[in-house]
């Protein structure tokens, strides 16, 4: 059963579909002697999942593309649902590791280890691991919750699901508006301040945020972006004052060619990209 759950957590489907039910009346295995070998490896490395981990990251069948773009190929004719490993399987990052992320990107992590407890709602002021907030069927962080933070009453497998709450979420929370400013100030003083280095400025942004480069119509759209909330912002009375919480929050840029980059790596921050796996 702990491969069943190690192999599930790495390729967004178990080997045995049904994870609760691991057993006769369950599903049988898509790859039995798959299941067998590792295993067999788990006992063999004197039970050590951080190997069995590692050898599962370091395989052939991890490190496979996941794209789906040949619509012709006969193994997605033949094999939809992928149970036959021909490709690796995109996946919604888990909510713990949106969040993790957004901190990590600005260099705001505090990765540290243990500790107390953290109450629930500070969810979006602390900046340590999620995994030590409260978490229990009555409370739990909200940010988490909307992106299928893990069911307290049962540890077989998350739902993973795609609603508006999590676009609003990462839109709309003081987490995201404080990670955008905090990578925007970064990446300006690497970059520089002025509109001639705005294509330098963006591909920077794509790489920290997105880990990749922009594409040419990204490119061309993102400039045009930049010019169209650089001349919004010159006129103050079209604003909607942003509120600040916190003394630590980070305040919105006063310059508009500066705030149109702030809204730009805010845009990104919600790419599909930035909460895919692939």
């Amino acid at each position: 059963m702990a491969i069943n759950h190690i192999w599930l957590r790495h390729f967004g489907q178990a080997l045995v579909p049904t994870v609760f039910n691991f057993g006769i009346s369950g599903k049988p295995p898509s790859h039995p002697e798959l299941l067998d070998w590792l295993s067999m490896e788990l006992m063999d490395r004197n039970w050590s999942m951080k190997s069995v981990h590692r050898l599962i990251v370091t395989s052939n069948a991890y490190r496979m593309q996941s794209s789906t773009r040949d619509a012709n190929s006969s193994n997605a004719k033949v094999d939809p649902e992928d149970r036959y490993l021909w490709r690796m399987n995109e996946q919604r990052m888990q909510g713990e590791v949106v969040r993790d992320s957004l901190l990590s990107i600005a260099g705001q992590l505090d990765t540290a280890m243990g500790g107390l407890e953290i109450e629930a709602g500070k969810g979006l002021e602390s900046h340590r691991r999620s995994v030590y907030f409260q978490h229990t069927p009555d409370v739990q962080v909200t940010f988490l919750k909307v992106f299928d933070e893990a069911n307290p009453n049962e540890c077989f497998q998350r739902n993973e699901s795609i609603v508006p709450h999590q676009a609003l979420a990462l839109a709309n929370s003081k987490l995201s508006l404080h990670v955008a400013r905090t990578i925007e100030r970064q990446i300006t003083k690497q970059a520089g301040e002025p509109a001639a280095v705005d294509s330098k400025f963006i591909a920077e942004a794509f790489d920290v945020i997105l880990n990749r480069p922009p594409s040419r119509a990204e490119r061309s759209e993102s400039l045009k972006f930049l010019r169209q909330q650089a001349e919004l912002f010159q006129d103050p009375k079209k604003l909607t004052l942003v509120a600040t919480g916190p003394a630590g929050e980070i305040k919105p840029e006063s310059d508009p060619h500066l705030r149109a980059r702030e809204n730009l790596v805010h845009v990104l921050l919600n790419h599909t990209d930035f909460v895919t796996i692939r």
